[in-house]
């Protein structure tokens, strides 16, 4: 199974995340970066409610990001990459 998120209107860029993945990102409640922007995954899992996947752009939560580009915690692997789904 595959989560795949969409970004814009009309969607125009996606992340497709093996169900795997996502999970753990949720469990580690991740935080870091896609395409440069900071990103976080959070909420009460494993009981499922208030999950969220938040970013924001360069010049929200700035000290985070760049910390996050620091570190190379990043999730940009599933940027448009339809690849995962073969």
């Amino acid at each position: 199974m595959f989560y795949v998120l969409a970004e814009g209107h009309p969607p125009s860029q996606f992340l497709v995340f093996p169900v795997e993945d996502m999970v753990e990102l949720f469990q580690q409640q991740f935080t870091g970066s896609c395409q440069g922007n900071f990103v976080e995954f959070s909420g009460d899992f494993p009981a499922g409610r208030r999950l969220q996947i938040r970013h924001h752009g360069p010049s929200k939560k700035f000290s985070y990001r760049i910390d996050a580009l620091d570190e190379g915690k990043t999730i940009d692997k599933y940027w448009n990459n339809w690849d995962l789904l073969k």
